[in-house]
């Protein structure tokens, strides 16, 4: 029985953007690093309806480095990569963190591409999230990187966590639009910022003299590539 529901979620997932008033987001999650034990690509839960619902993921490694492993942090739990679908309950209007991380075993530049499809029980919609990770010694080993591309090690956030403000640096290698969204754990926009096209190196501030204390997903849009990062208030 569970193969065949397991089975029509599979088919289904072609057919269906988003499952009913629920989301996973953004997507694409592209995630661009110089190579580490543990890359994480962050992406947020909704359930958009007033209702408690439950859910069930199941996990895609669509392409990988041979025995480089996925594993997946879900609102709940943390699981370990052998995990490929589980379940958890959201609240009314209530939203979450899942994160992807990539475990590669060998110091060389890859390519991973993972999709989570997230249904409810009961129902045949799915919404997919689809995650990208390009992972290399040098982000020039990375082909999904280009001369309007950063590396998540070419940007650093500090202090993190934070109390007032925190800054984001980076130095752009050409003329790049550059935008900044921040939102909370319940997937809530607090900050929406456009820089405009900036050139050189740079340092932009995140006033959080007014954010209530927590997790925030922050998403840096440089041109075409968004970088996706965690930070804290204190």
């Amino acid at each position: 029985m569970k193969k065949n529901i397991l089975f029509a979620i599979l088919f289904f997932a072609g057919l269906f953007a988003q499952a009913q008033n629920a989301s996973i987001g953004p997507s694409p999650i592209n995630t661009v690093s110089e190579w580490k034990d543990d890359v994480p690509g962050y992406a947020i839960f909704k359930n958009e309806e007033n209702r408690e619902r439950t859910f069930t993921w199941i996990k895609r490694e669509i392409s990988m480095p041979q025995d480089w492993a996925v594993a997946i942090c879900d609102p709940v739990l943390c699981y370990d990569p052998s995990t490929f679908t589980q379940s958890f309950t959201l609240q009314p209007n209530e939203a979450d963190t899942v994160i992807v991380h990539v475990y590669p075993t060998q110091r060389t530049a890859g390519e991973v591409v993972v999709e989570l499809l997230l249904y409810e029980e009961g129902q045949t919609d799915t919404v997919s999230g689809m995650f990208n990770f390009c992972i290399a010694l040098d982000a020039a080993e990375c082909s999904l990187t280009n001369v309007n591309e950063l590396s998540e090690g070419q940007i650093s956030i500090y202090p993190n966590p934070f109390v007032n403000d925190t800054q984001i640096e980076l130095e752009l290698p050409q003329a790049t639009d550059v935008h900044l969204k921040l939102y909370n754990i319940i997937g809530r926009q607090m900050v929406d910022q456009s820089y405009g096209l900036l050139d050189g190196r740079q340092k932009l501030t995140i006033e959080g003299a007014n954010l209530p204390k927590g997790a925030y997903l922050m998403q840096l849009y440089l041109d075409e590539q968004v970088i996706t990062r965690k930070v804290i208030k204190h």
